[in-house]
C-alpha cells in the first residue's frame, strides 16, 4: 500500500525541518497542523506560530552564550538592587544607563564609591541587561580587596 500525498509530504517537510534544526517546530508540528486545520490562519500567522518557539529558543541560547562569554560569575537584575538602602543612588540615573545609550554612542562609563555601595551589583545588572540586548562583552576580574593588581584580560568591553 502506497502512502498517501499528505504522508508523503509530513514526511519530507519533517527531513526538512531536521536539516534546518527546527527541534520545536518539529515537536509540535501535528499540533499546529491541527490549529492551522481548524482555525484557517492567514499565510503569516501560520509562518509565525510555527517558528516562535524556535526563535525563542535561538534568541534564549544567544543570550546564555553572551552570558557565559561575559565572565559574569553571578546575574544580579537591577530588580534586585536596593535602592533604599542606598539612597545617594541615584536611581533615575541607573536606569537611564540601563538603557545602553551609552555603548551605543560608544561611550565610557565609570562608577566610583566606597567598599559595598553595590557598584559591583550595578555593572553586572547593566552587563546582563547588555547580553540580553545582543552585545558582547567580557567583565574583568576586580581588583583583590587588599589593593592588589589583578592581571587584567585582553578583552574589556561592552560593544
Amino acid at each position: 500500500m502506497t502512502a498517501s500525498p499528505e504522508a508523503l509530504l509530513q514526511a519530507r517537510v519533517r527531513k526538512h525541518l531536521e536539516l534546518l534544526g527546527l527541534p520545536c517546530l518539529q515537536k509540535s508540528l501535528d499540533e499546529i497542523l491541527a490549529w492551522a486545520r481548524k482555525e484557517r490562519p492567514g499565510a503569516l500567522s501560520l509562518i509565525e506560530r510555527a517558528v516562535a518557539a524556535d526563535a525563542e529558543l535561538v534568541t534564549t541560547r544567544a543570550i546564555e552564550g553572551r552570558l557565559r562569554h561575559s565572565g559574569l560569575p553571578e546575574r544580579p537584575t537591577l530588580e534586585t538592587f536596593d535602592f533604599d538602602f542606598q539612597p545617594a543612588i541615584d536611581k533615575a540615573l541607573v536606569m537611564q544607563l540601563a538603557e545602553l545609550d551609552f555603548i551605543r554612542n560608544h561611550e565610557d562609563v565609570l562608577l566610583t564609591g566606597n567598599a559595598g555601595t553595590g557598584k559591583s551589583h550595578i555593572v553586572k545588572a547593566i552587563a546582563v541587561r547588555a547580553c540580553a540586548a545582543g552585545h558582547q562583552g567580557h567583565l574583568p576580574p576586580l581588583p583583590h580587596a587588599d589593593g592588589r593588581a589583578v592581571r587584567r584580560p585582553r578583552r574589556q568591553y561592552l560593544r
